[in-house]
């Protein structure tokens, strides 16, 4: 008697719980009843609620069974109000779900908001615990809400990929940085640094539309964006290149190219092509890129090189002087890509002088890099490399630092640049 009733006891508290442990199942924080944000996008907006922010969403009954995609729906909700907080609470009215920012891949700003400044809108997402610090920071020119509307295309059947690879070309084309939501907040919070963010901007996009096709050739347009010619800037160098204006025609219809110079958290100017590969030189970001060298008295045509970090910057700051000294040794092997002629290189290796290809490169990327650091400490007035962290160890104590007021010595910066660029024919019989 004794043990049957032991039994009936074990089996109601077992039940009592189970009961309790999966009670939770059917609370507002069940999966059924979230809404997970891939991307947030901040605009402004005209009247007393000056902040317009847009959410977008998978579309996940778009997903088989198999775990793919079918295709890239995504569904987009805008909210004006005076907040990031203020705008998520609206939408949890609106949708029935509860918002939830651990997914977000990327937050942009358009320019015209990030001109006014955005260190309480970083800030305040920096706060909220769902924001991974690997979420990306993009500054667009123009609108935010176009940015994520059109920033898919049929080459990503998910539709959060593009959001995770697009940052990492920067390793191997140098043309944008990997700036993450994590390390933006700490420069921002730090007196002696600029800041820099992803630059967007939008593209003319080829529509993949019959309609669209139909309705551009029954109104007899002049104007299709699926012609080279409708694009602007079609041959502007990289010198001049930056998000929105590269000659660039495609099926997604944004673009992310150079970078964002924010000083005080207020977007002050841009980064072009060339800069952005300068500033991930220095910063030992990009792994290989690569060079046009285009000088007649080396070779009647162009040279494509590819070259390759060969071992990271070394980065030296001398503040003896009134102002700051600042050399840079950056080392480099790399191998002709190509040249524009149609002929086998490889087979005719006495034609080109080495020697003089590796000077032109080593010319070509300290003038590239030294007329990118005096734009940067003179025209934008931001030490946006990170320079005042070798400048700090010339100093005993934090009053010293301090006192020595990087931020009004560094516009004043005087720079060594030093390339060492190894050219061969291929790197297999590289010394």
């Amino acid at each position: 008697m004794n043990k049957n009733f032991l039994k009936f006891i074990s089996i109601i508290i077992i039940a009592l719980v189970f009961m309790y442990a999966f009670s939770a199942s059917y609370t507002a924080d069940s999966v059924d009843n979230i809404s997970y944000v891939i991307a947030l996008a901040i605009d402004t907006n005209e009247g007393e609620k000056n902040l317009q922010v847009t959410f977008e969403f998978m579309d996940t009954s778009t997903f088989s069974k198999e775990g793919s995609s079918n295709s890239n729906t995504a569904i987009i909700d805008t909210i004006n109000a005076s907040s990031i907080y203020s705008a998520i609470n609206l939408l949890n009215a609106y949708i029935g779900k509860k918002v939830n920012l651990s997914h977000c891949k990327v937050i942009v700003f358009s320019d015209e908001y990030a001109k006014k400044g955005i260190s309480e809108e970083v800030s305040e997402l920096m706060n909220n615990i769902q924001i991974r610090p690997s979420t990306n920071i993009i500054i667009c020119k123009g609108r935010a809400v176009e940015y994520i509307q059109k920033s898919t295309s049929q080459l990503e059947k998910i539709l959060t990929k593009y959001y995770d690879i697009f940052p990492n070309s920067s390793e191997y084309t140098g043309y944008t940085s990997n700036i993450m939501i994590g390390n933006f907040y700490n420069y921002l919070t730090t007196k002696d640094s600029g800041n820099i963010a992803i630059l967007g901007g939008l593209n003319p996009e080829i529509s993949s539309s019959e309609d669209s096709s139909s309705k551009s050739s029954s109104e007899g347009s002049t104007s299709d964006k699926s012609s080279p010619e409708s694009k602007p800037n079609a041959d502007v160098p990289l010198s001049q290149m930056i998000a929105g204006n590269a000659p660039i025609l495609g099926e997604r219809g944004t673009e992310n190219i150079g970078l964002a110079v924010l000083k005080n958290g207020a977007y002050v100017g841009d980064l072009t092509a060339i800069d952005t590969l300068c500033h991930t030189l220095i910063n030992g970001e990009v792994n290989s890129f690569l060079l046009t060298i285009n000088n007649t008295e080396i070779y009647e045509k162009y040279i494509d090189i590819s070259l390759f970090e060969n071992t990271p910057p070394k980065i030296k700051v001398d503040v003896s002087g009134d102002s700051p000294t600042i050399t840079i040794d950056i080392k480099l092997v790399g191998r002709i890509a190509g040249i524009k002629d149609g002929i086998n290189y490889s087979d005719q290796p006495n034609d080109l002088d080495l020697e003089k290809i590796s000077t032109a490169a080593k010319k070509s990327l300290e003038d590239y890099i030294l007329a990118y650091l005096n734009k940067t400490s003179k025209n934008f007035g931001c030490d946006i490399d990170f320079f005042y962290n070798y400048a700090k160890r010339n100093f005993l104590t934090l009053q010293e630092w301090n006192d020595y007021d990087w931020t009004s010595k560094y516009p004043n910066a005087k720079f060594n640049v030093n390339v060492d660029s190894r050219i061969y024919y291929s790197l297999l019989n590289s010394d």
